[in-house]
């Protein structure tokens, strides 16, 4: 099984890093041992570099979970650190299942990926490097079936209609 799993992340990783577009300046991803992610003492950073302060960004992140996850939404704060230490943060949760008890996201036999916009047309005001550290909200300690977690940002597409 576990050979099976890594076979699998391979080829999404794989998948994944080939589907970055020319308006995506930052993808990672990180994975958890065992697929477990602990609450304490596990928070991930992202160092995401920005040098156009005068585009809208969009900020995404991507889980990829096991159907045994046992909560309907994954919990997670995103803190947000300019390069002169400006923070803020958002509460923010994927949601896993739907009132129905479905799973969310896509699928492939037992893996699901899925995706959260965090912030739409977001400004960075410095250049430098910017510090995202994602942090687990969940009331448990052991959080089994959560495979990995990307953290995506990329130039945002207005959405302008021009009437003639």
């Amino acid at each position: 099984m576990k050979s099976l799993l890594k076979i699998i992340s391979i080829a999404c990783i794989a998948l994944f890093l080939s589907s970055c577009g020319k308006g995506v300046i930052f993808k990672e991803r990180k994975t958890f041992e065992n697929n477990n992610w602990i609450r304490m003492d596990h928070d991930l950073t992202f160092q995401v570099p920005v040098e156009d302060i005068d585009e809208n960004y969009d900020v995404n992140l991507y889980l990829r979970y096991a159907a045994f996850f046992a909560s309907d939404k994954l919990k997670v704060q995103l803190i947000i650190i300019s390069p002169s230490g400006e923070s803020r943060s958002v509460n923010s949760a994927f949601l896993i299942r739907d009132k129905e008890g479905r799973l969310q996201g896509e699928g492939m036999g037992d893996i699901f990926d899925t995706q959260l916009a965090i912030k739409k047309y977001m400004v960075f005001n410095e250049k430098g490097t910017y510090k995202f550290i994602l942090r687990n909200l969940m009331d448990t300690y052991d959080n089994p079936g959560v495979m990995d977690i990307a953290l995506e940002v990329k130039r945002a597409k207005l959405d302008v209609k021009i009437d003639k």
